[in-house]
């Protein structure tokens, strides 16, 4: 059996933060735009989140702690960093080729869980 293999960010995920979410977050966290991309981007938690030691809740409140943040703050920032721009027609296209028989699979860093990513409604159901 032909099996496909995709990542999540970028695939169906296509959103990527830029200027004005940097901006508008900064404001919200009293940071400057600079001192938060550096702040969310680098540094162990993230490494950590990346690799799997820790999960997404767990990045929230390191993260949250170090930059003096509330977890819930980091919680919004990520989801919006991360699932920007959902690719409907993609996931769309794929739900095809499953109902002709190609097994379609995940191989991503994403710091959620395999039952919280199969939950989303982009991508319910179009996982093997």
């Amino acid at each position: 059996m032909l099996t496909l293999l995709l990542d999540i960010g970028g695939v169906f995920y296509l959103g990527r933060p830029d200027g004005a979410f940097w901006a508008r977050w900064a404001s919200e966290a009293r940071m400057t735009s600079d001192a938060l991309h550096a702040e969310f981007w680098h540094g162990p938690d993230i490494e950590a989140a990346n690799v799997g030691a820790i999960d997404a809740t767990e990045y929230h409140h390191r993260a949250g702690a170090r930059m003096g943040l509330s977890p819930d703050l980091v919680r919004a920032m990520t989801e919006e960093a991360f699932l920007a721009e959902p690719n409907h027609a993609f996931a769309g296209f794929l739900r095809g080729l499953r109902a002709e028989g190609l097994a379609v699979s995940a191989l991503t860093n994403s710091w959620s869980s395999e039952a919280q990513l199969k939950a989303r409604p982009l991508l319910s159901g179009l996982f093997d």
